[in-house]
């Protein structure tokens, strides 16, 4: 198991970027906003492979990158995923017929594009064959599980002493909630920051101070309102400090009109609790019960659908209405008939359809 140790005493900066996805531009966008000095040291936090626009081209991106001074990449569950799988004559077929299924975009996917085969003719034989040897399944292998330096562990599930295995630091679910008290502080991808919060919906860096972990994943390639984040930590003059940057590419939009909502206490609605129940129809909102929480609040009609005489969700939701003034500059994630939400500052909110000029008049 290959793991990296960095000598750090003072004076430093440390950029540290997870879950990339396959979005080689987001990536791209963000470094050149963040505008790294040559001693500023990058540290690739895994899953940058995956569910997004492009694994190859990300993959290449990455991999140039990894020649620059002082970068750092390091594997995601789904760089193990795909190598170990990929090499396995006893996981080949399951694998192939996952690919087959095409959940979301794949390094896999990718590659094959760019040659003769396809995820739907070549058999598991085929694939087995044509990826033994290839360079990107040989890169993925290589890269370490994580990093030391200066007080911080840096891998992408999370961390225990106990673990002698890659996969348990790469995919350690609900971290936040299993861990015990750390004594380093533990920086790690691999659960979006967003799924930890309960009454905000925000992609910004979680810091669980009890237990000593920074969760770094904007939800890219998961969420609609998914963003890329950069994690900071400066050191200067035996100093330790902590900010963050992000890049998304949401469509921007101006408040044209003011509207005071009725605010509750807030509940984050997310899958695959979908289910509610109709406790009085309003016009433009409803009166609705969570059937999971039993939680009663407020719905916009136009989120809601019914199925086989139930409703449900059409997306995440948190019962959050910006008050917002004419001439307030948002950013438009998700549009609806009657609703949008919006990026205010660092938070996602909702706003009535009508209160709110986007640009190019693009929402759909």
């Amino acid at each position: 198991m290959k793991t990296v140790n960095l000598d750090l005493r003072d004076n430093y900066k440390i950029v540290v970027i997870s879950d990339v996805h396959g979005h080689k531009d987001h990536l791209d966008m963000l470094l050149r906003k963040l505008q790294l000095d040559e001693d500023d040291i990058l540290i690739i936090l895994g899953d940058f492979i995956n569910r997004g626009r492009d694994s190859l081209k990300t993959y290449e991106y990455i991999k140039n990158l990894s020649k620059r001074k002082n970068t750092y990449v390091l594997k995601g569950n789904h760089e193990y995923f795909i190598h170990t799988c990929i090499k396995d004559k006893d996981k080949i077929e399951r694998l192939h017929d996952f690919l087959k299924e095409e959940y979301y975009e794949t390094i896999v996917g990718s590659v094959l594009d760019e040659s003769d085969h396809n995820i739907h003719t070549i058999t598991s034989d085929e694939l087995l064959d044509y990826f033994d040897s290839h360079e990107v399944v040989a890169y993925l292998e290589s890269l370490p599980i994580y990093l030391r330096a200066d007080g911080h562990v840096f891998v992408h599930g999370g961390y225990d002493e106990s673990f002698k295995e890659e996969g348990k630091f790469l995919k350690y679910d609900f971290y936040n909630d299993l861990s015990g008290i750390n004594k380093d502080k533990i920086v790690v991808g691999h659960w979006p920051a967003s799924n930890l919060r309960f009454h905000d919906l925000s992609n910004v860096p979680y810091f669980n101070d009890e237990k000593n972990i920074i969760f770094v994943d904007g939800g890219l390639g998961v969420k609609k309102t998914g963003e890329l984040n950069a994690l900071i930590i400066s050191k200067e003059n035996g100093k330790i400090e902590y900010t963050y940057d992000q890049y998304h590419d949401f469509i921007e939009g101006t408040i044209i009109m003011e509207h005071a909502f009725k605010h509750e206490p807030l509940v984050y609605v997310n899958f695959p609790h979908y289910q509610f129940e109709f406790i009085e129809k309003g016009k433009e909102m409803s009166l609705c019960k969570h059937s999971h929480s039993g939680m009663v609040f407020h719905v916009f009609n136009g989120l809601l659908y019914e199925e086989d005489g139930k409703y449900r969700l059409k997306t995440n939701y948190i019962n959050r209405f910006l008050d917002l003034k004419v001439g307030d500059q948002v950013y438009v994630c998700e549009c609806f008939e009657d609703c949008v939400l919006v990026k205010y500052k660092d938070v996602f909110g909702w706003v009535k359809r009508n209160q709110i000029q986007i640009k190019g008049d693009n929402c759909g």
